[in-house]
């Protein structure tokens, strides 16, 4: 049977004795601290940020700062899942074909989109940072 040396207590147990990556880069390999090593670890870390981590509470810290915005993305959402609006597949811009987003002039027309790549977005927000 494999063993594997834990970080943590620098003692040689058996594989099973290791978490495995499911996803990612990491896919297939092991922890590097044993289940036992890990317990408290995980424990202080859900105990510090939460069952989710901080990502609620920014989302949630987002939303009130950005009512405008957050609102007109999900109108934006649902018109393009209901099909009263459908994204082109090129760039208004500069025409490349490629992963397309909406871009608002105005968050409080929320339906008044210019369709652009990445690279077009980006310069319409450091053009918008330089008024």
């Amino acid at each position: 049977m494999k063993t594997k040396i834990c970080y943590k207590c620098k003692k040689e147990k058996q594989i099973m004795e290791f978490r495995q990556f499911k996803s990612g880069k990491n896919k297939g390999y092991y922890h590097s601290y044993c289940k036992n090593c890990e317990k408290p670890l995980k424990k202080l870390w859900l105990k510090k940020n939460g069952r989710r981590g901080d990502r609620t509470a920014q989302a949630i810290r987002y939303k009130k700062k950005y009512p405008n915005k957050v609102s007109a993305h999900q109108k934006l959402i649902y018109a393009l899942e209901t099909r009263k609006l459908i994204r082109p597949l090129n760039c208004t811009i500069c025409s490349t074909k490629g992963m397309i987003m909406g871009h608002h002039e105005d968050y409080d027309k929320p339906l008044e989109i210019v369709w652009v790549c990445w690279k077009c977005h980006e310069m319409l927000h450091s053009n918008e940072e330089d008024l």
